[in-house]
């Protein structure tokens, strides 16, 4: 692989071009030229107060209408970049599906035509972003084909760490090279103290993964936010940015919000000395499954599937995610209710305590995944995630298995040795820093020393995809 010196950073709205420049001015003080593209006016002048010359998406995608030939281009362009599904890129963005299946699809090919000129008119070797969405997925394919690279931040378990990977699909690229060339290594005694130690610290004060998003609510500080982004859209945006449509986003909030005012009336309390095994609801707009999961898009299904297959003395305890009260509609937590041998719990109650007392964990690839390891409880995972490359779960692929595999799961004894080890290998997987920057980590924004760590990493990550390469 050529020495990468070219990297792009894309912004659809302006805190994402405030997150992404500070580490762009710090990588070409390395070596590195660093290209920026946007889909927003905010954005434009943000990058020319700062002397940056910035490119403006929209004007190029909107200028082009395949309408007349879409299936064409569709069937196109999916077999030149090897898409396994337009259909699959169209579920991975929400804000283009708002806008009805022609229409999106219309937005679909208008980004392969634009992409595709950019990349021919400008040299990248490496596009740092995000996972979902018609502005990752569409030059992360052509890239591919060109053979440069993109990758995608992740915040991990380990607090203050983080990392970026090719894998997309929920894998650390260093953490996959390192259990491979390390998982039969002695640990020191110093890489078991720590190992142990962060396992104790994390059950005892049961900590999640350090990202917590604020639930939306009705308050005046968001109604100012709202008005405010309300007059920069119409006014500066021209109401052109797919990434910025107000009007559908503040419906969806405060339909939250009102919304998860009536939801206790379908939970239910655990009931003590009871056999169940736990099930943590998936944020149905993440990327986690949108992208990584598809198949499992519609979670009230699979979680039938899950009830019709459960011993007969088994409950199957529902959570919804902590950072997703509101966002599950009325009538499907009317379905989860109807199940009868479902409980539904408060998205409020711990997991650990949860995992605890639970005789499995099954979930499609959350980080419950990885509490439930830390507990050493078995663990049922139906998609990829970090952790399922440690042989210390059951991966199911197919469902006619289900039960052949949760009667392993619930009769195996865990291997603590192996957890030890593959806690260091995260350990020794991750850099320093904060690179997601929400929620309660928004205050390391310009934090000097974290964007320096950061920076310090995203090269590292570089250097090492070079050379594996």
């Amino acid at each position: 692989m050529k020495k990468i010196k070219n990297i792009l950073f894309i912004s659809n709205a302006i805190q994402f071009a405030e997150r992404t420049y500070p580490f762009g001015k710090r990588l070409e003080k390395k070596g590195y030229k660093i290209q920026y593209a946007t889909y927003s006016k905010e954005c434009m002048n943000y990058f020319k107060e700062r002397g940056v010359n910035a490119t403006f998406i929209l004007d190029d995608i909107l200028s082009f209408n395949p309408q007349h030939r879409l299936n064409n281009y569709l069937e196109y362009y999916e077999k030149k970049y090897d898409i396994p599904s337009m259909n699959l890129l169209l579920l991975g963005d929400k804000n283009y599906s708002r806008k009805g299946r022609k229409n999106a699809l219309i937005g679909l090919v208008q980004h392969f035509k634009f992409w595709e000129k950019y990349f021919k008119t400008n040299s990248i070797d490496l596009i740092i972003g995000g996972v979902e969405r018609f502005i990752n997925e569409v030059p992360r394919a052509i890239i591919k084909k060109q053979g440069g690279i993109h990758l995608s931040g992740k915040v991990e378990p380990l607090p203050n760490t983080f990392t970026i990977s090719p894998d997309h699909i929920g894998r650390i690229y260093l953490l996959d090279k390192y259990w491979e060339e390390n998982q039969d290594k002695l640990l020191t005694k110093e890489e078991r103290e720590w190992a142990e130690n962060y396992m104790k610290e994390t059950i005892e004060k049961k900590k999640g993964v350090n990202l917590v998003i604020i639930p939306p609510a009705i308050n005046l500080d968001n109604v100012k936010l709202t008005v405010k982004r309300f007059y920069i859209n119409f006014v500066k945006e021209k109401m052109k940015n797919p990434y910025a449509d107000l009007l559908k986003i503040a419906g969806e909030l405060g339909a939250r919000s009102i919304r998860k005012r009536f939801t206790k009336i379908f939970y239910e309390k655990p009931v003590e000395g009871e056999k169940f095994i736990y099930y943590p609801l998936h944020r149905a707009t993440d990327a986690a499954i949108l992208v990584r999961a598809p198949q499992y898009a519609n979670q009230i299904s699979f979680i039938q599937n899950i009830s019709n297959h459960l011993p007969i003395r088994y409950k199957l305890y529902v959570k919804e995610h902590p950072n997703g009260a509101g966002e599950t509609s009325l009538k499907e937590l009317r379905k989860l209710k109807k199940m009868q041998n479902v409980r539904l719990l408060k998205p409020k109650i711990s997991s650990h305590d949860l995992i605890e007392k639970a005789d499995c964990t099954i979930t499609i690839n959350s980080n419950a995944g990885w509490e439930a390891m830390l507990h050493q409880k078995p663990v049922l995972t139906f998609g990829t995630a970090f952790y399922d490359r440690s042989g210390l779960v059951y991966p199911i692929r197919d469902f006619y298995k289900f039960n052949e595999t949760l009667k392993k799961a619930l009769n195996s004894k865990f291997d603590y040795e192996k957890l030890l080890k593959f806690i260091v290998a995260l350990k020794k997987s991750v850099r320093p820093g904060n690179f997601q920057f929400i929620g309660k980590l928004e205050k390391s924004l310009y934090d000097e020393k974290n964007l320096d760590l950061v920076t310090e990493g995203i090269i590292d990550h570089i250097k090492e995809i070079e050379k594996d390469n």
